[in-house]
């Protein structure tokens, strides 16, 4: 038996009534819900299913959900082994988010977690919401189809989490309700009743059933045509204006106020109707006295709702006001679906509105700067597998197998496989549906290596300079290498006049991105000493077989590398005192000849894009520059600070 669900129900519930404007208007299509549970998630799938079969006339409607482990394949489609390998080798399988197979299915994608869904799932999100045309270019295939989808997603209410999220992809979401509902019980007793009473899990996990009256009211709705009246356009704009750059919250409240007219059987769309579908949403006017005043006029003025099946004036009534009325309304108590005390409470509460429906316009950035950009590949994958082995997972191509889990796989239908074999019984028969290949954590094809000297950058701007090259480390996930010139050890006393031995050489710190903590460390000038000498020499040498490595060694991946290079060109400890370490005087010029003579090896590398950034030292302007022309790199000087920045400094 399933849960039945009347017209009175929707009269007197905001959920209801918007989850069937999202029936109504195809435009609607894309909520997002707050702090909702699992079993309320799935809940409101199961009733937008129902609603969606009824308006559309649609019998095909089918939930899905995604997670965090779906790649661009499983979501667009993928070449996999035909059913008879002997007749047909391969054949184009579609994907999830793909085009259907039969034009008239609906489907529902579910996500119960937006910060926990995939990279390529989230650029879908962007692609498919609210597309009328779908157009897919992937192995070989063109498909253009018109998608039919219906996107359900929860999350967390907390800005930290909405922070999370690119505002590219939540302005795709054209409602947003509170999925918050009160439960009286809590989560401990709610699932022992579950596991004690095996009807209501059934009635859980079940499509509600509509009424026959409220499929009839659907049905008739549906094809009604609804006009906007220009006060109702106005006082849309008057709750939208605030927002500067997302446009299409405009269109969402203009469609969900039309759908909620129709959804009354109202011709026009009034300011009545925008006004109540603003307070579902929380969406606030600007305080402005004029409008307040017309705000309470219209709370005084009671609604009539023209009601095609009594012919008589409903009030639609908020849930607190249930209680007070139904003992004088014979029809509220007898259409009350009977079977309501069995059922799960938290689908039959009322939702309070959000306090603020746009959360991310002031919510702190907790996301990557390009979150929805993949890393720009312009080279050719190698066909052997690269990368730290961290798993297992299906595979339709006979690349990089896992050996042990495909014959382990194989295994569990052995008994049943050779039934059917009459020769080769006994023999452990492969199928393609037993294939697994190894997963593999992700490569870095790019490099950054910066080379800097701790003894030029007190009076540039030499932060704000790197900082693009930064950035393009982070959007790329391009591994760093950081080569420190001119660094004092911490355990080093620099009030003396001794030279440290480890003062003599560069050091070397290597991370898989820039994120690693090593690295802001080691660019922090108040964690990171400056030294009494300045081996460039070795810096360069450090930086010379750490690209040769990267670049020529048998199983490199780096397909690309930047170089940043920030010196004054005065290297004043020759290469072989920074591996002997130790110095003789006099030095001379011989620690700059090596920092030349190393430089220019450097600039025979291929695949090297090398940026110097001039700190205009006053003292040998000259010799920037011609380690500059020596490393074959593009020069950009980097400004020096304001007199007071220095002073504070």
């Amino acid at each position: 038996m399933k849960f039945p669900l009347s017209l009175e129900t929707i009269k007197k519930n905001p959920l209801f009534q918007s989850l069937c404007c999202v029936a109504l208007n195809p435009g609607l299509r894309s909520i997002l819900l707050f702090d909702s549970s699992p079993m309320g998630l799935q809940q409101i799938a199961n009733l937008l299913v129902s609603l969606l079969k009824v308006t559309t006339n649609c019998e095909k409607v089918v939930p899905l959900k995604l997670g965090t482990f779906e790649s661009e394949d499983d979501l667009w489609g993928q070449i996999s082994f035909g059913s008879q390998l002997e007749t047909s080798a391969f054949q184009w399988q579609p994907g999830i988010l793909g085009e259907p197979e039969n034009s008239q299915e609906i489907k529902v994608i579910i996500i119960p977690d937006l910060t926990q869904l995939s990279l390529a799932a989230m650029r879908a999100c962007v692609v498919l919401m609210g597309a009328d045309v779908a157009h897919l270019e992937r192995h070989g295939q063109r498909k253009i189809w018109q998608p039919n989808l219906c996107w359900l997603v929860g999350l967390g209410s907390k800005k930290e989490e909405i922070g999370k999220i690119s505002p590219h992809l939540l302005d795709r979401f054209a409602l947003r309700l509170n999925g918050k509902f009160k439960d009286n019980q809590n989560r401990v007793a709610r699932i022992k009743q579950l596991l004690n009473n095996e009807r209501e899990r059934e009635l859980l996990a079940d499509e509600p059933e509509i009424y026959l009256e409220l499929q009839k009211w659907l049905q008739q709705v549906y094809l009604m045509k609804t006009e906007i009246n220009t006060g109702a356009l106005e006082r849309i704009l008057d709750y939208t204006s605030a927002s500067k750059i997302y446009h299409r919250r405009d269109i969402f409240l203009a469609r969900f106020s039309s759908a909620f007219a129709q959804l009354e059987k109202s011709e026009q769309v009034t300011v009545n109707h925008v006004d109540r579908v603003a307070k579902i949403i929380g969406l606030n006017l600007t305080e402005n006295p004029l409008e307040n005043r017309e705000i309470e006029q219209k709370k005084t003025q009671k609604f009539v709702n023209s009601d095609d099946i009594n012919n008589s004036e409903t009030p639609i009534l908020p849930v607190e006001n249930q209680n007070q009325n139904s003992k004088g309304n014979s029809k509220i108590s007898v259409n009350k679906p009977p079977v309501s005390n069995t059922l799960p409470t938290i689908i039959i509460q009322e939702i309070s509105p959000l306090k603020e429906p746009y959360k991310e316009d002031d919510a702190p950035i907790e996301r990557e700067m390009a979150s929805l950009k993949l890393p720009t590949s312009g080279f050719r994958q190698k066909t052997i597998a690269k990368g730290t082995i961290i798993g297992a997972e299906k595979t339709t191509i006979a690349q990089d197998l896992d050996i042990i889990r495909t014959v382990l796989e194989a295994a569990k239908f052995c008994k049943i496989r050779q039934k059917n074999q009459q020769d080769n019984y006994q023999k452990l028969t492969i199928l393609p549906t037993d294939l697994y290949r190894h997963r593999r954590a992700p490569v870095a094809e790019q490099m950054l290596t910066l080379l800097i000297d701790y003894t030029c950058l007190d009076n540039c701007q030499w932060e704000e300079q790197l900082l693009p090259y930064i950035s393009w480390a982070y959007t790329q996930r391009a591994s760093v290498t950081l080569i420190q010139v001119g660094i004092a050890p911490e355990n080093s006393d620099l009030s003396t006049i001794h030279i440290n031995p480890q003062e003599l050489q560069a050091k070397k710190i290597s991370a898989q991105n820039i994120l690693v903590p090593s690295i802001g460390r080691g660019l922090d000038l108040e964690e990171t000493k400056k030294g009494k000498a300045t081996p460039l020499a070795h810096g360069l040498d450090l930086t010379l077989n750490t690209l040769r490595h990267a670049l020529q060694h048998g199983k490199n991946t780096i397909h690309k590398a930047i170089l940043i290079v920030i010196s004054d060109g005065r290297g004043n400890v020759p290469l072989e005192a920074s591996y002997l370490g130790e110095i003789e005087p006099p030095v001379g010029r011989k620690g700059v000849e090596d920092a030349l003579e190393i430089a220019q090896k450097i600039s025979n590398l291929d695949q090297v894009e090398t940026i110097f950034l001039n700190p205009q030292s006053q003292q040998y302007p000259e010799l920037p520059l011609l380690l500059a022309k020596a490393l074959g790199a593009k020069v950009f000087s980097i400004p020096p600070k304001e007199t007071w920045e220095v002073e504070e400094w």
